[in-house]
């Protein structure tokens, strides 16, 4: 199973890359992940070390182990459609999986990029219409891949302003999930419209333009207070739309209603990060 594999996978890049979860002094003093498993059986006898070692292991294992998991659930799905016709020979299914895998990727970026273009022009409007268009199937696959370049976009912006690739993750993973549990308890809890799907396609969308700005402040090296804010407000406007759209038009929720949600969910957005700084520091 593609899920198991792509776990192993995940755990055996977690290794090297738990470099990047290690203080800041001792990424210093080992000069490099050139060097880090020269140094690694010493970091292993660190208990404090060792515990960044495993959480990278798990989060390296975890995001390999869903991406096998969306793999497999797709595989399926096209079996199951294509299952009255002749099963093919054991090398031409092999082919014929890769080709379906390798089509899969790519329309799911062409779904993507479509959405962003939507967004860009009308993130209220476009949502919903958005949402009917890409179906269930392909609103999961979209979600999916908007958190990864969420996740990826926010770590490296972090990285470039001198902070450690352990609280990147943590903050970005942090605030995917207070989004996405929000999302999932006030559809279920107030009989709104939609599915996880949707919920899952909302947290990617809403959280991108956030993670975007970050890693833009960064890489034109914005160092001002102000600056950074007038950064961060145009990308948590486009965020609080995205948000605002997606309970008024697939929740179906009154505006009302969903304001105070909204307001919620940022609130607690927003102490993610300071949650993890007490996490790391505690």
């Amino acid at each position: 199973m593609k899920k198991v594999t792509f776990a192993i996978i995940g755990a055996i890049l977690g290794l090297p890359l738990s470099y990047y979860f290690q203080p800041e002094l001792v990424r210093v003093k080992i000069g490099g992940i050139g060097n880090y498993f020269k140094y690694f059986k010493y970091i292993l006898k660190d208990s404090d070390y060792l515990g960044n070692v495993i959480l990278s292991v798990l989060i390296f294992a975890i995001i390999g182990g869903l991406i096998g998991y969306f793999i497999d659930k797709s595989k399926v799905q096209n079996q199951s459609d294509s299952s009255h016709q002749q099963t093919p020979p054991k090398s031409e299914h092999d082919a014929a999986n890769v080709k379906i895998s390798a089509q899969q990727v790519s329309e799911t970026s062409k779904d993507a990029i479509e959405v962003s273009k939507s967004f860009i022009s009308d993130p209220v409007g476009g949502l919903a219409s958005i949402y009917l268009k890409l179906g269930e199937a392909k609103s999961l696959s979209v979600g999916i891949l908007f958190m990864v370049i969420t996740i990826i976009l926010f770590v490296i912006g972090v990285l470039m302003v001198n902070s450690t690739f352990l609280f990147g993750i943590l903050s970005i993973l942090f605030m995917l999930a207070i989004v996405f549990v929000s999302l999932s308890l006030s559809r279920g809890m107030f009989n709104g419209k939609g599915t996880i799907n949707s919920d899952i396609l909302i947290t990617g969308l809403s959280l991108l333009p956030f993670s975007v700005l970050i890693f833009i402040s960064s890489l034109v090296g914005v160092s001002s207070h102000w600056g950074l804010f007038a950064y961060l407000s145009f990308g948590l406007t486009y965020s609080i739309l995205i948000l605002f759209s997606g309970f008024t038009k697939i929740y179906q929720f009154s505006e009302s209603k969903s304001s105070i949600f909204i307001a919620v969910i940022l609130f607690l957005v927003l102490n993610a990060v300071n949650i993890v700084l007490k996490i790391i520091f505690l």
